[in-house]
């Protein structure tokens, strides 16, 4: 088994979730209840001690698995948008597990407004890692 090297959780009234990384590039967050301002904050501030935990493994790829989350307000979706526009350099492929019809809208949708297009839509944490998996890691590139 792997060694967990970072976790955080976060709960509140509506929606809760668990970030674990034990690769230092990448983090999985696992999403439930209903989506809500808190909670994207929440998630935004644990990615940021993420990149601070660990600067030298950069940029980070996160599997985010919102198989159990419902509905994320608009004012997420901007809070998001804009978080991302500002660190998009610190973000490699990002692997959408069970996104709903909704959710994938919310992911597009953000992701146009940071101007990324390393994004990409599964069914099974398995086949997002196998995708991440895949992806050049920042020091294999030349």
């Amino acid at each position: 088994m792997t060694e967990t090297i970072f976790e955080r959780s976060y709960r509140d009234h509506k929606t809760w979730f668990t970030a674990k990384a034990s690769d230092p590039f990448r983090i999985v967050i696992d999403f439930h209840g209903k989506g809500t301002v808190d909670g994207t904050r929440a998630f935004l501030q644990i990615m940021d001690e993420a990149m601070k935990e660990y600067p030298e493994d950069l940029p980070k790829s996160a599997l985010l698995d919102v198989s159990d989350l419902q509905k994320t307000p608009i004012r997420s979706q901007a809070i998001m948008g804009k978080w991302l526009l500002q660190n998009k350099h610190l973000v490699g492929h990002v692997a959408l597990v069970g996104a709903k019809r909704w959710e994938r809208a919310v992911a597009k949708t953000v992701m146009k407004i940071a101007r990324m297009k390393r994004i990409d839509f599964f069914d099974s944490q398995s086949a997002a890692n196998r995708w991440l998996d895949a992806q050049h890691r920042p020091s294999s590139r030349t």
